[in-house]
């Protein structure tokens, strides 16, 4: 990414951003009522996704936040799925880390009616990685570049002239 890991680690953890640029993702909300099973005081979120015309719900948790470099989560109801992301700061010739490696993994349990249209076949998988993924983290970066990075140049301009 062509961008700090903290400027990526802030948009990727602001949840109700997702489906901004993931296409398959309706909704993501914060449910305020909700406690963890803990009862700590990490929130729960309620995500909606649309694959195929079928519509899946979970509920989910961040379970690491360690800025700026990783996240991590899971399902606590609902569609059943875990993941992580690592955000690593690549460092140019003069020591400044200007880009950031992000790497994605995640786990889910796809539904029978899901894991049915693609049965004895990689395809899920091909069509996971490569729409669902690489397509999301391609969102991901254009949007950060137009949206986030605009915000903070104009935010350290108006800084530099007050």
């Amino acid at each position: 990414l062509p961008f700090p890991s903290s400027v990526a680690f802030d948009a990727f953890s602001d949840l109700t951003r997702q489906p901004s640029w993931s296409p398959m993702i309706r909704s993501v909300e914060y449910i305020e009522s909700e406690l963890t099973i803990d009862d700590d005081d990490t929130p729960v979120t309620e995500w909606t996704m649309g694959l195929k015309g079928f519509k899946f719900s979970w509920k989910s948790i961040s379970t690491v936040l360690e800025r700026p470099y990783r996240i991590e989560w899971e399902s606590i109801s609902g569609l059943k799925n875990f993941g992580k992301i690592h955000f690593l700061d690549l460092h140019d010739d003069a020591g400044c880390h200007t880009k950031t490696r992000m790497t994605m993994s995640m786990t889910f349990f796809a539904p029978r009616v899901v894991s049915a249209m693609f049965r004895r076949s990689n395809k899920l998988a091909n069509y996971v990685e490569n729409k669902m993924i690489l397509a999301t983290l391609v969102r991901f970066r254009d949007i950060v570049l137009e949206e986030d990075l605009k915000l903070l140049s104009s935010s350290s301009s108006s800084s530099r002239l007050g």
